[in-house]
């Protein structure tokens, strides 16, 4: 299982992920704090808001320089697992993907920049500046 952080405003929630059309999912499956898409050949992604303390994941100086990249006010992280690097790409370039949110990859080239742009992506590189307790 792979995953990214989909980090949000305080308008996010798990509602706007569930409003999207998700072609070529084969179902979709809704539940108070998730959302689970499947799709052909056992492939899934999954979105979960992340309810756990974010700061409390860093060292101090690490969770202030993680949160300068982030232009939300209140910020709301939302982890979404997914089964392919392919079911990622086609979700983010749904044509109604959440447009105010941004993804944080943690600090791995996904390819991401070239469908949603380099700007809605977040330069966390962990082995960079030791930002997140292991």
């Amino acid at each position: 299982m792979q995953w990214v952080f989909i980090i949000g405003d305080s308008t996010v929630s798990t509602d706007s992920f569930s409003d999207m059309e998700f072609c070529g999912s084969v179902r979709k499956i809704r539940d108070k704090d998730w959302l689970e898409i499947g799709y052909a050949d056992k492939e899934y992604a999954v979105f979960e808001e992340y309810t756990a303390d974010m700061k409390a994941e860093f060292e101090p100086l690490g969770f202030e320089r993680y949160l300068r990249q982030i232009p939300f006010a209140e910020p709301k992280w939302f982890m979404l697992r997914y089964s392919s690097i392919e079911i990622l790409k086609r979700i983010i370039g749904e044509k109604d993907f959440p447009a105010n949110v941004m993804i944080d990859c943690d600090g791995t080239d996904l390819g991401l920049g070239e469908i949603i742009g380099e700007s809605r992506l977040i330069e966390n590189n962990i082995g960079e500046y030791n930002g997140l307790i292991e």
